[in-house]
């Protein structure tokens, strides 16, 4: 067994390793983090931490097959050990990549734990983004007043809590509903208002996906020089542009 201040070193390695990846170096990290796997054997919080870890890598290099059997391994240490937050985080972020790419219902049972958890251990940050995932599998899946629940759940603990990311996310995610639902007005204000928070963080690469949105609504009530403004925006906030809307504006204006 590792002695306590053995775990701790090789739990900030873990730490290091993720941010070793952060700044491109994805190779080192993945050689670092498959080296405190072979030596965490016996230190089960590490062990799982540094499979969460690994997969994120895997899941950001597209080798979703290998992300998600990291996760399931550290569900079952975590489970086994019973590192509740542990779970609770493995549990959020294989739901995440399932939501990811449209695996709706596949999503749900692990999401569901993940909100039983984090309501347990008080985790108030990784509910508010398990309600947010919720909410986007029920919008997707066409449980709409299931969708505004949960959101709506997740923007008061982002507002609360001062989560201005989740908050705009939460805000963006309901004027998604608001859009399914035909409340374009009532998107529109939520996409600006999710806009307004993420320029106040400096958010650009979220608020560009806020923005061809937001383009969106504008082009479905014939605003088409709204709608070209928020692309040009977009497009000068250097990402979140959508050519295939920005075609079909011109398309429509002829």
């Amino acid at each position: 067994h590792l002695s306590p201040s053995d775990s701790q070193a090789l739990a900030l390695r873990v730490s290091l390793a993720g941010a070793t990846a952060i700044r491109g170096r994805v190779l080192a990290a993945l050689g670092e983090l498959e080296e405190i796997i072979a030596m965490a054997a016996h230190a089960p919080s590490v062990f799982g931490r540094a499979l969460l870890v690994r997969s994120r890598i895997h899941a950001r290099r597209g080798d979703f097959e290998a992300a998600t059997m990291g996760w399931v391994e550290a569900i079952r240490v975590f489970r086994a050990h019973g590192d509740r937050l542990g779970e609770a985080d493995a549990l959020t972020s294989l739901g995440a990549e399932r939501v990811a790419h449209g695996r709706w219902e596949a999503a749900a049972a692990p999401l569901g734990q993940a909100e039983l958890l984090h309501k347990e251990l008080g985790n108030i940050h990784g509910l508010a983004r398990v309600l947010l995932l919720r909410g986007t599998v029920a919008n997707e899946t066409g449980a709409h007043t299931e969708a505004k629940a949960h959101l709506l759940a997740a923007l008061r603990i982002a507002a609360d809590h001062g989560f201005t990311a989740a908050e705009a996310a939460a805000l963006s995610a309901l004027a998604d509903v608001d859009t399914s639902m035909g409340r374009q007005s009532l998107a529109r204000e939520r996409y600006e208002r999710a806009l307004s928070l993420l320029r106040d963080i400096g958010a650009v690469d979220r608020a560009g996906l806020v923005m061809w949105k937001l383009a969106g609504v504008h082009l479905q009530h014939g605003r088409f020089d709204m709608a070209d403004e928020v692309l040009l925006l977009a497009e000068d906030g250097g990402s979140g542009d959508d050519p295939a809307l920005a075609a079909h504006v011109s398309a429509t204006r002829g």
